[in-house]
């Protein structure tokens, strides 16, 4: 029962608030506080105007009598009321104290009436025209509150019922329809207040509705300025972005069509990725390890679009409409959406044409001394002491019987070949070298085919800023040859020097170059003595210039059997002699004279 009645009590809440909150109805009273003072002063003032006119009928009805003039002292005294009403009207900060005032203001109107419609009940029939109109001013006009107009209406309502209650009894029919009428009349007057109200709040919510909605649009139209704006400034960033990227990049939809793309990538492909435009793709070419050309289906492009993410890329010689032609290299990716959908792929192009001109230049440079390399029979190592990784070229694996990258060498796999007697000198002279920085040695190793060579090893240390060896590095030189070489050089020079012949040379311009004993027990002249001098010393006085005669002779492969040279003691000696023009590594040839 309880709960009931509380559900009542709710809904008159609801029914006289107008289904309004109280924030609503705070705005709504608000809004509309300055056009009701000024709605109120004029219905006030039109109310005042018969008030104070109907002290004429005052006086026809009661003439210069008590009753009158109190009757006049209280139009009077309401007249002044009203008039500073009205003024204080214009002071009023909000509609809860303006409420208030015209609650006021409509009490003392309504109880000033019934007080002077009680002096005359016998003209109830006027009284209750002038009630039913002041009713409907006050809850139709004059703005307030719905349950102050309430209010003030049962005031009225029930002053002027106790003035026709009495005149039931002199004239019951016509009281009784007049106080019928009257309720009726007021009654129509409060509910057309409430419509009224309900209509107002009604409009004041709609217009608010679309000024809500206005600033809405206006704030979404803002938002979409500014978000368009960003968009813009966005758009512009990547096209910034995309433009200073070295390389060729651009967005292709699944068909392969170009969405974005900077002017690098623009410049290379017109409208489609290459694999996708018949048109163009002449102007690209790319080839397999077997020097096969490979086809547009098994490009980068075309191999994203199918999910496979192609990078490093192929690299693919580009043909311009001039005839020039660079190299690219071409990397794709698939471009997904958040469900791993493919919605198109990124490609970014490079220009690589310089790296491969240094590439070729490299492997030119690579051939060049890989053929220097094997010529000289020297090869060269690198070792990386953090990780014992070791390198060999191609020569050095020759120089040890091995095909050349046969198999990953180690320190300790080369010590395998080093002579067995050699081995600890070498790996001596390599741990001192990791403190000292260099060596510079020979040793002789044992090749795959078992052959005994001898080589000729130099190194370098590479050190860490904290002075730690990181790495090192040298050359290994195949000098068996040139020991051979050396040593029938010096056989023959033994040979030479042993034999009790005169043998001696000398250079082309007649300076002599060496001299052995026998020319020095011949001649007289020790090799200290004669070497870096004339051969002419040698020639008789009568003779001088004959050396140059006799060079002349040999270069032209005549035969010398005798000539004749003088001893440092002045004696003319003669023999038998054998000269020859013999070639020098160094370039200068020298002339070689046997005397027997």
């Amino acid at each position: 029962m309880g709960y009931e009645k509380m559900n009542s009590v709710r809904g008159i809440q609801k029914w006289l608030a107008f289904g309004l909150s109280a924030e609503q109805e705070d705005r709504f009273r608000q809004a509309n506080f300055g056009e009701d003072i000024s709605q109120a002063r004029i219905f006030i003032f039109l109310v005042l105007l018969p008030f104070v006119a109907l002290l004429v009928n005052d006086y026809g009805f009661l003439g210069f009598s008590g009753k009158f003039y109190a009757l006049l002292a209280l139009r009077l005294v309401f007249t002044a009321y009203t008039v500073l009403f009205l003024k204080s009207l214009k002071e009023l900060s909000n509609y809860h104290s303006y409420d208030r005032a015209v609650f006021f203001w409509v009490l003392f109107f309504a109880l000033a009436n019934i007080a002077i419609n009680s002096t005359r009940p016998e003209n109830f029939v006027a009284h209750t025209i002038v009630t039913v109109l002041a009713v409907f001013i006050i809850v139709l006009a004059i703005p307030n509150r719905f349950t102050n107009q309430v209010i003030m209406a049962l005031v009225y309502t029930i002053g002027q019922t106790l003035i026709i209650v009495p005149g039931l009894r002199v004239s019951p029919q016509a009281s009784f329809v007049v106080l019928l009428s009257m309720l009726m009349v007021n009654a129509i007057a409060v509910i057309s207040s409430w419509l009224l109200h309900f209509w107002r709040r009604r409009e004041f919510l709609t217009r608010e509705e679309i000024q809500k909605s206005r600033v809405e649009t206006e704030i979404q139209l803002i938002e979409r300025k500014k978000a368009e704006e960003a968009l813009r400034e966005s758009e512009a960033l990547l096209f910034a972005f995309l433009e200073q990227l070295p390389v060729g990049t651009g967005l292709f939809d699944p068909q392969g069509r170009r969405l974005i793309s900077n002017s690098l990538l623009s410049d290379l492909v017109s409208g489609s990725i290459p694999s996708r435009d018949s048109e163009n793709s002449w102007r690209w070419r790319t080839w397999g390890a077997d020097g096969h050309l490979i086809p547009q289906s098994e490009w980068p492009g075309a191999r994203a679009l199918k999910g496979e993410n192609v990078t490093p890329g192929l690299d693919f010689l580009y043909t311009f409409d001039g005839g020039l032609e660079i190299w690219t290299r071409v990397s794709s990716v698939p471009f997904r959406n958040k469900s791993g959908e493919i919605k198109g792929i990124i490609t970014v192009i490079q220009d690589i044409d310089k790296q491969k001109q240094a590439e070729e230049a490299l492997k030119r440079s690579e051939k060049g001394l890989a053929e220097a390399q094997r010529i000289s029979h020297l090869g060269n190592w690198d070792r990386n002491l953090a990780t014992d990784k070791l390198y060999w070229s191609d020569e050095l694996y020759r120089i040890f019987g091995l095909k050349p990258q046969e198999f990953e060498m180690t320190y300790d796999t080369f010590l395998d070949y080093v002579h067995p007697e050699d081995r600890d000198y070498v790996d001596k002279a390599v741990k001192k070298a990791l403190n000292e920085g260099s060596f510079d040695i020979n040793y002789r190793i044992v090749s795959a085919n078992g052959e005994e060579r001898v080589v000729h090893s130099q190194s370098k240390v590479v050190f860490s800023e904290k002075n730690t060896p990181v790495r090192i590095r040298g050359i290994i030189q195949d000098i068996t040859e040139h020991i051979k070489g050396e040593e029938k050089i010096q056989h023959l020079a033994n040979v030479v020097e042993s034999s009790d012949d005169s043998i001696f040379s000398q250079s082309l311009k007649g300076i002599v170059t060496s001299w052995n004993k026998g020319a020095e027990q011949v001649y007289g002249y020790s090799a200290e003595e004669i070497l870096g001098k004339n051969v002419s010393t040698l020639e008789p006085e009568n003779l001088k210039g004959e050396i140059k005669k006799l060079i002349e002779r040999v270069k032209n492969n005549e035969k010398i059997r005798y000539y004749e040279t003088v001893t440092i003691q002045g004696i003319v000696n003669g023999a038998l002699l054998s000269a020859a023009i013999i070639p020098s590594k160094t370039g200068n040839p020298f002339f070689l004279i046997v005397e027997m």
